[in-house]
């Protein structure tokens, strides 16, 4: 329901990405505990796969299922995380929390082992080390990179829309590159004061130009074409 889409986009906190060996009922246990009163999304492919973590914690509890807002934007993102997942050797379940995060203008918020595989496969253009925090650090940071997300929203649709149009995939790659550098500077608290993780910026997008997909640019599926940038909870003291 395009009603619940919209309730979501505003209070949204970011969606969870995962991979199969992640301690996935141990972290949702610990998010729930921790981020009781926020939003977190969660895809279809990761619930059906763990049906018994998520058992009573859905519906803002702290977690929503995620769905695409359309059917046309649904049937676009099936094939790029088709796509994205042979580009990558990432889990297809892992390119729709990518998407998600777009078609919903929010963070991505990766389980360790999901942040590890991210942040070195061929769609993290920039990260930021720094130390780890504790759970109020950890609160802090996830806003500020929901506005990491949000801010440059627009932009990074309208040019990603314009190299595809152009396959200019060296371009669109160098721009998200610039504006990760630039926009580092949110995490000063932790940047450079120690080699963990924290942050990753992606472009999911000039990956999937170079390898000869043009990703529809119409008015429903631009949004699952933005830059995206990905919190890792394994920078959190658990």
């Amino acid at each position: 329901m395009l009603y619940r889409y919209a309730f979501l986009v505003k209070n949204l906190r970011g969606v969870i990405a995962a991979m199969d060996d992640d301690r996935l009922s141990d972290w949702a246990s610990w998010l729930s505990k921790r981020f009781r009163y926020r939003d977190l999304g969660v895809p279809g492919c990761l619930l059906e796969k763990h049906r018994e973590v998520f058992e009573g914690r859905l519906g803002g509890n702290p977690f929503h299922r995620l769905e695409y807002p359309t059917s046309r934007v649904d049937a676009v993102a099936k094939e790029m995380a088709r796509r994205l997942a042979g580009i990558t050797g990432l889990d297809e379940c892992v390119a729709h929390s990518l998407l998600l995060a777009s078609a919903y203008a929010s963070p991505v918020i990766a389980l360790p082992r999901a942040a590890e595989g991210l942040a070195s496969s061929i769609i993290a253009v920039h990260v930021v080390r720094g130390s780890r925090m504790g759970a109020r650090e950890a609160r802090l940071h996830l806003r500020i990179v929901d506005y990491t997300v949000l801010d440059a929203y627009v932009e990074s649709v309208e040019e990603a829309r314009r190299a595809i149009g152009s396959r200019d995939a060296t371009g669109l790659r160098a721009r998200r590159v610039e504006r990760a550098r630039r926009d580092e500077k949110r995490y000063w608290r932790v940047m450079g004061k120690g080699d963990t993780l924290v942050i990753i910026y992606l472009d999911h997008v000039s990956p999937l130009i170079e390898s000869g997909y043009a990703p529809p640019t119409g008015p429903e599926e631009s949004v699952l074409l933005a830059q995206l940038a990905a919190f890792n909870l394994g920078s959190v003291e658990a």
